[in-house]
């Protein structure tokens, strides 16, 4: 009996139990969804930032506060230049800036550019003095083209250029000194005058092969010039490389990078001079040296066809010279000796007149020692003749 009462009782607390759960899950369904429609009716008003519908222009919604604190980039210098752009560098997961020197990573960046544009000043110079040497070449190429034109002709290009004075002189002498001429002579005279102007023309010919060989000159004295000035760059730029490799100051680095390359962009403007604006002239000169000598050429040819010989208007030249020379020679040696015989016989006269005073003096006092002697016997004698 007792038995099946137990049974019961256990069945009536079972199922109270499954109502009771049933119960409290449907309450705390309807409760959620009250709650549900409660936030979707109101704003929540404890958030300080307003609504996500209608964010403000001046306000800035808080961040949600995390557990890991937001990393600062480090500060880089205003350079185009990067990191990654350094070959075999890598600088994922690395601190490269150090507070007290600066960013290693970036002056051994600026290192090795500088490097690199040293390299390139040190080709440029190297290449500066083979193009000397063409100057030189082509200087040696113009002086042998006009030794071997005078030497065709005959006549040195110095030589020449006082013959042709020394010839211009004589006709304008001439042709002043003809008062009434006849036809002939009016014809000889116009045939001066176009040997004159012809002889004109060849000085004229000759001055301009000697300013365009003194320009080549010049143009090799430049090259010199500019080297050195370019060497002078190329040390600095080392200076400044070598400065690079021992500081630590990626900025102070940066600076000394952009020194030289200053000093590279001043050496290409000496090798773009040299090797085209100044190149391009002393071609163009040698071209005319060229055309000049061949002009001399035909205008020795013109006056050797007109008459006048300047092989041997050179031989009388010289012979001239000579005679005057000669002329010179013995006028100053007649100076010479006429100078020589006065002084001699200023000296002469010198040394007789001290000679013969020092014979008169001598002479005097022995005269005058006579005459007392002769006078003092007179007296004795006279006396003894007395007695």
């Amino acid at each position: 009996m007792n038995l099946g009462v137990g049974k019961k009782t256990i069945k009536s607390l079972m199922v109270l139990s499954v109502v009771s759960l049933v119960v409290n899950t449907t309450i705390d369904a309807a409760s959620v969804t009250k709650k549900k429609a409660a936030k979707s009716k109101s704003p929540v008003t404890k958030v300080a930032t307003p609504p996500a519908s209608k964010p403000s222009v001046h306000t800035v919604p808080k961040s949600p506060v995390t557990s890991k604190p937001v990393a600062k980039a480090p500060v880089q210098p205003p350079t185009p230049v990067v990191a990654q752009e350094a070959p075999g560098i890598k600088t994922t997961g690395l601190d490269t800036e150090n507070k007290a020197s600066g960013n290693w990573v970036l002056k051994k960046q600026y290192w090795e550019e500088a490097q690199t544009t040293f390299e390139k000043i040190r080709n440029i110079n190297d290449s500066l003095l083979k193009k000397q040497m063409e100057y030189i070449d082509k200087s040696a190429d113009i002086e042998k083209k006009v030794d071997t034109a005078f030497t065709t002709i005959g006549v040195e290009q110095g030589e020449l250029i006082e013959l042709l004075k020394s010839l211009n002189a004589d006709i304008e002498k001439e042709r002043k000194e003809r008062g009434d001429l006849s036809e002939p002579e009016r014809e000889f005279l116009r045939e001066l005058k176009e040997k004159q102007e012809k002889i004109k023309q060849l000085e004229l010919d000759l001055k301009a092969v000697g300013e365009l060989d003194d320009t080549v000159q010049g143009a090799v004295k430049k090259v010199s010039q500019q080297i050195k000035i370019s060497r002078d760059y190329e040390n600095k730029a080392w200076n400044d490389f070598k400065k690079i490799g021992q500081i630590l100051d990626h900025v102070e680095a940066h600076k000394l990078f952009y020194q030289v390359h200053g000093y590279y962009t001043s050496v290409q403007k000496v090798a773009d001079y040299i090797n085209h604006g100044l190149w391009s002239s002393v071609v163009a000169n040698a071209n005319k040296v060229g055309e000049q000598l061949s002009k001399i050429s035909s205008s020795i040819e013109a006056l050797t066809a007109s008459g006048v010989d300047l092989k041997a208007e050179m031989v009388k030249f010289k012979k001239t010279d000579e005679e005057v020379e000669k002329e010179r020679q013995e006028e100053e040696e007649r100076e010479r000796l006429a100078k020589a015989k006065a002084a001699a016989k200023k000296k002469k006269k010198a040394a007789g007149g001290f000679v013969g005073s020092i014979w008169n003096a001598i002479s005097g006092f022995f005269i005058g020692i006579f005459t007392a002697v002769g006078g003092f016997f007179s007296k004795i004698i006279s006396m003894i003749k007395f007695w």
